[in-house]
């Protein structure tokens, strides 16, 4: 019986997926884990049919993006398209919102 593995959505040979892995280049790394942590990862992993390294990979890529270019701030254009006298109104806000009182 051939040993298949699953990996985004594909399923490949034992020898099949360790010729793509070597044909990829990482970084090795070792982190450390709360035992709760580790136990959900695992069972996510198990879930999903995949390693615990994959799954860790692929929610990296889920959180940060597949190593592309941020997105344009799409409030990126309001910067200084006002006015002011330089005052410090957004860390004194409460004051100019409701005027001078007792803090």
């Amino acid at each position: 019986m051939a040993v298949m593995f699953t990996s985004h959505g594909g399923r490949c040979s034992v020898a099949a997926f360790a010729s793509r892995l070597k044909q990829m280049p990482m970084h090795r790394t070792q982190i450390s884990l709360e035992p709760d942590q580790y136990r959900r990862l695992g069972d996510e992993a198990r879930r999903r049919g995949i390693s615990l390294a994959a799954l860790i990979r692929s929610l990296i890529d889920d959180h940060l993006g597949h190593g592309q270019a941020p997105e344009e701030d799409p409030l990126e254009g309001l910067v200084g398209i006002a006015e002011g006298t330089g005052d410090a109104v957004g860390r004194e806000h409460d004051r100019y919102l409701y005027g001078p009182g007792d803090a």
